[in-house]
């Protein structure tokens, strides 16, 4: 049998829900909310486990695993989406290019020219995002390198120092 949750589906009501199906209502209002205890409230967790939902919930492995599984899912719904982004911030740069290239005045045809890359440039970023948030462009590498912190070699020769 199935683990089951009560929760509060009325002021004065409870009612039994299984536990996986509660799970799928709060990993779905996830996307909706900003606040996890807001998405618990909705999908059905009562007050107080809603509160404590971050321990409850989103430290425990399983359940992380079941959010993966759920995104990995929806974001393949999202790559039409996606292209539809990509061909339509291409087709204006495209066609900004192109109305740059018909100008006669040089200075005009430079200025045009400069505006139509920076379409495509600025959204960049946030296009590269988008793609990395649905798994489809693999996260970037972590460049921080090791640094050296020359006050604490500074302490490490005088304690070495004051040693000898």
């Amino acid at each position: 049998m199935p683990e089951t949750q009560i929760v509060q589906s009325e002021p004065n009501e409870a009612a039994i829900i299984p536990r996986d199906e509660l799970e799928d209502r709060f990993i779905d209002n996830l996307r909706i909310y900003i606040d996890p205890r807001e998405a618990a409230r909705k999908a059905g967790y009562s007050e107080t486990y809603a509160y404590n939902i971050r321990t409850n919930k989103l430290k425990n492995p399983k359940f992380i695993k079941k959010i993966k599984e759920y995104y990995n899912g929806y974001s393949s719904a999202l790559l039409p989406a996606i292209l539809n982004i990509e061909s339509s911030v291409t087709l204006l740069s495209n066609d900004m290019l192109n109305d740059a290239l018909t100008e006669a005045d040089p200075d005009i045809k430079e200025d045009k020219i400069s505006k139509a890359l920076a379409v495509y440039t600025k959204t960049e970023h946030t296009r590269k995002q988008i793609k990395q948030s649905t798994g489809i462009l693999k996260p970037d590498e972590d460049v921080r390198k090791p640094m050296i912190q020359v006050a604490n070699i500074k302490n490490l020769l005088l304690n070495v120092h004051d040693d000898r």
